[in-house]
């Protein structure tokens, strides 16, 4: 995928996003080689947070995620990945 493939950060892309097989595989592997470390394996938490239960730290709409995707939560040790990942 190249960065235009990207959807713009509105919940009808991002939901658009999640509907394509294609950007949902490059999600999984961008998720398994960045994240898996803090968050386990299939989410499950360990350093970071569990990603599986309704107890969302900061939303789990598809906006609030992106926005901690994107900018982190320094002060729990979640980096940005906005300025590293395309």
């Amino acid at each position: 995928l190249n960065k235009k493939d990207l959807p713009a950060h509105d919940e009808k892309t991002l939901l658009a996003a999640f509907a394509n097989p294609e950007v949902r595989a490059r999600g999984k592997q961008v998720f398994q080689s960045k994240c898996v470390s803090c968050h386990g394996a299939q989410g499950e938490g360990g350093i970071g947070p569990n990603l599986t239960d309704e107890y969302w730290l900061h939303g789990a709409k598809p906006l609030e995620i992106a926005k901690v995707v994107d900018e982190g939560v320094l002060d729990k040790g979640m980096p940005g990945w906005k300025a590293m990942m395309s």
